[in-house]
């Protein structure tokens, strides 16, 4: 198969492209007057396979009027409902004119290697390799800084036994996958889960593909993409992973957008879905390629269901593999809620009995996760709670809705801005304030 040859044929025989035009086209870019010099006659279809093999992308790219006139060409060949469901996606003026529609098509900005390319090509059933790659303007610093490269440790026994589990229901079930993991905090499951998934979709990743991370808050959102980056380099990948960032003030942009990974919050997502659902966020949600929803005993509320719903819209029932993340399965009712949108396949380690009950102990005892030692530390500090309702003696539920809002200005607001008694708990750890510590020291409360 030659991809040059075929797509001259093509352009000629489907699209119609007249040899007039096409000398107009060998004209602008000097295929003409090379003709002449070496006296050599080409025909219509030589000449446009020449240009092709000769430009590449660059034969669809760019802003000369030829050129917006040999993707109007094609466009025009479109079916009507395809040239409509386009300039939907893409325009918020509703017009008639399948003229115009085509005129405006043909005159977006072509980015190499971004959506809008891969879409034209995908549907006009041209070879992707006229997407081009998105060329990046690089920005230099008057100094580097060369941090060290960290290798991560080897996974243990069981984390490579749950990561293979994963890939296995992976490679099984396809978009009927549905998994949640289940291990205490700090013991490995969003390694195991970014592993297994960025192994499955490397190869789809250049497709267009995208995972999606979904967390709860800005500072989890940054956690997951430095955990992607240290595994993607860890794992000495030939290839560069785009990572977009989806949360706060950042927004996704097609011209931008070539498959990767999209570390978003539900909050943003959620907006983006409740607002229309921009062109953006159906972009990812049509090439998503699996979804990761870290804390996913949280994944019951109404801004979940919605993007449920919006996926399975936009997918169909399956959507797409789903992959939860939990330390806390089965303390809440709000499992057994989850599994009315999806079937959960519980991946946990295999623990001896006695481990059954308390699976931490397990993992204390083989000394993958520290033994914390609780020590009350009395400050001789003393605080006053006052509850709204003024009563000294509140029920419990005045308690229950004391602790709910945290308090405000009682013994958790204050114990938060007390100098006094944080220096207590640091002389305490740290004898006269000074000193090295074994290791990490982690302070709770």
């Amino acid at each position: 198969m030659d991809v040059y040859k075929d797509t001259a044929y093509m352009l000629i025989d489907q699209y119609g492209l007249s040899t007039r035009f096409i000398n107009i086209l060998a004209e602008e870019r000097n295929i003409e007057h090379l003709l002449e010099i070496v006296e050599r006659q080409l025909s219509p279809y030589e000449k446009l396979e020449l240009m092709l093999r000769v430009e590449g992308s660059d034969f669809f790219a760019g802003s000369k009027e030829h050129t917006k006139e040999l993707r109007k060409k094609i466009i025009d060949c479109w079916t009507e409902d395809i040239r409509n469901d386009e300039y939907k996606k893409r325009f918020k003026t509703n017009v008639r004119s399948d003229k115009h529609k085509s005129r405006k098509l043909a005159e977006m900005n072509w980015h190499r290697g971004s959506a809008w390319p891969r879409a034209f090509m995908e549907i006009s059933g041209i070879d992707p390799l006229f997407c081009g790659k998105k060329n990046s303007t690089i920005h230099y610093e008057t100094y580097e800084d060369v941090e060290p490269y960290k290798r991560l440790p080897q996974l243990k026994d069981y984390q490579l036994h749950l990561k293979d589990e994963l890939k296995a229901a992976l490679d099984e079930r396809g978009d009927d996958a549905k998994c949640l993991i289940s291990l205490p905090t700090g013991s490995g499951k969003t390694r195991i889960a970014v592993e297994a998934y960025t192994e499955y979709l490397r190869p789809r990743f250049f497709e267009g593909k995208y995972l999606i991370w979904i967390a709860q808050s800005e500072e989890l959102c940054e956690q997951a993409i430095a955990t992607f980056q240290q595994i993607w380099q860890h794992k000495e990948f030939t290839e560069s992973l785009r990572i977009y960032r989806m949360y706060g003030g950042y927004q996704l942009h097609e011209q931008n957008m070539c498959g990767g990974v999209v570390v978003c919050s539900i909050n943003k997502l959620f907006n983006a879905i409740a607002n229309g659902g921009n062109y953006e966020t159906r972009l990812l949600i049509e090439n998503c390629g699996a979804c990761i929803i870290d804390e996913a005993h949280r994944a019951v509320t109404m801004m979940y269901h919605t993007f449920y719903e919006y996926s399975q819209r936009i997918r169909g029932e399956k959507m797409f593999p789903v992959c939860g993340l939990t330390a806390t399965p089965g303390r809440t009712d709000d499992i057994t809620k989850l599994t009315k949108f999806f079937v959960f396949r519980l991946v946990t380690p295999s623990l001896p009995a006695k481990y059954q009950e308390r699976p931490v102990h397990y993992f204390r005892d083989k000394g993958y996760l520290a033994r914390p030692i609780h020590e009350v530390i009395a400050t001789g500090e003393t605080y006053t709670i006052e509850f709204e309702s003024g009563k000294p003696d509140p029920s419990l539920e005045e308690l229950e809705f004391e602790v709910s809002r945290g308090c405000k200005g009682g013994v958790f607001d204050i114990r938060g801005t007390s100098a006094y008694r944080g220096q207590s708990v640091v002389d305490n750890i740290v004898p006269n304030g000074m000193g090295e510590a074994d290791g990490p020291i982690i302070i709770d409360g």
